[in-house]
């Protein structure tokens, strides 16, 4: 989806609840991918723009001491 209440929003709820949590950039994505992270290191396609159809992911990690 492209739409941003499925998305990023998803993401912003469940970070604000899961203050353990936060969005990782891949290391080092293929070079075909990297032309479709976005600036806070998430996935997303669109289709206007990159003529596929809509995707959208966010890498999640969890800190490492939360216990």
């Amino acid at each position: 989806s492209s739409e941003p209440e499925e998305n990023d929003e998803v993401v912003e709820r469940f970070l604000a609840v899961e203050a353990g949590f936060r969005v990782e950039r891949s290391p080092a994505p293929h070079r075909a991918v990297q032309p479709f992270i976005d600036a806070g290191g998430r996935f997303r396609t669109l289709p206007h723009r990159d003529r596929l159809e809509a995707f959208f992911a966010a890498m999640l990690v969890r800190a490492k001491d939360l216990r």
